[in-house]
């Protein structure tokens, strides 16, 4: 939620991280896939740019080939039009575009190293389609709550995207 000027703070960003908590916990022990379940989170000034990058780093070497890998943010994210593929998280020590800020290139190269090949990511902040595109070409599953530009919608009750996305999880719409 806490940001430094000139980034504006949020106000649900917290709120959706619990939210998001519950919402994995429910589907999964619904699922009775077995297994340890392991979340952990980075909140307000604990999430700097260093500290997620080293955390990610340090938490596949936990990972095994048959693990399901999730990582999920919310938070501001930017989009820069250099290249058409360049997005930015906007961690809690943001300075400047590339000082402080996660580029989607920096989480890829993570991942990448991650032994499972299930990986999905879940953003609550906006995120460009050739991003998308390209973490999809790579296998990840990856959802996003807004389009460059876009307000994705941050209120006291939590991000639109991740209280609709938290509903689904935790009632799932029988197809049979």
């Amino acid at each position: 939620n806490d940001y430094e000027p000139p980034i504006p703070s949020l106000q649900s960003c917290l709120k959706d991280v619990e939210n998001m908590h519950d919402a994995i916990l429910t589907h999964f022990e619904r699922k009775t896939l077995g297994g340890a379940f392991h979340f952990y989170s980075l909140l307000d000034k604990e999430a700097t740019k260093e500290r997620i990058l080293n955390e990610l780093a340090d938490y596949g070497d936990t990972l095994s080939p048959q693990d399901l890998f999730i990582f999920y943010f919310a938070g501001h994210g930017m989009h820069m039009e250099d290249n058409g593929k360049t997005d930015y998280l906007v961690p809690q020590d943001y300075e400047s575009i590339g000082r402080k800020t996660i580029s989607a290139e920096e989480l890829l190269m993570v991942f990448d190293e991650y032994p499972t090949e299930r990986k999905v990511l879940i953003v609550d902040a906006d995120m460009n389609q050739a991003v998308i595109s390209m973490m999809e070409e790579k296998g990840y599953a990856f959802l996003s709550g807004g389009q460059p530009g876009q307000n994705v919608g941050d209120t006291q009750e939590g991000g639109i995207f991740t209280v609709q996305f938290a509903d689904l999880l935790r009632n799932p719409v029988d197809t049979s």
